[in-house]
């Protein structure tokens, strides 16, 4: 389930995020330091590219990032099987293995590549424009 948190300016009060996360996981990736589109105050997030993680902060990240990756690919794997169940069931309860496993294989390796995607950009963001970045 989804919660919302809106990330706003303390000078202007705008809203600098859309406020919707996936999970309760903390999200510590991102850019040191932003920058208000309306009222240029430089804004600290308490959020940090991957390059300046620890080692302990670098396992948690994997960890949960594996884990967040499970749940997604297991609700794959549901997607794959479930339709293939009420279509034809003696041939969906024969081929479960299957069709879950390649669910849960393209689930999987979706969400990972999107973390993968995440920390590259933020990264790239973070060499670029220094600890600010204009939102």
């Amino acid at each position: 389930m989804g919660v919302y948190i809106n990330k706003s300016c303390p000078n202007c009060k705008v809203s600098l995020s859309d406020g919707y996360r996936r999970t309760k996981i903390p999200d510590f990736l991102g850019l040191p330091k932003i920058t208000c589109w309306k009222c240029n105050t430089i804004i600290n997030t308490g959020l940090k590219p991957y390059s300046k993680f620890s080692y302990f902060g670098k396992f948690y990240f994997w960890i949960a990032a594996t884990i967040t990756s499970l749940i997604q690919g297991l609700l794959a794997g549901m997607m794959f099987y479930l339709p293939c169940l009420l279509i034809n069931s003696d041939w969906a309860v024969a081929n479960i293995k299957y069709l879950f496993f390649t669910g849960l294989l393209i689930g999987f390796v979706w969400q990972f590549r999107i973390y993968v995607i995440n920390i590259k950009w933020v990264e790239e963001e973070f060499k670029n424009k220094g600890e600010s970045m204009k939102l």
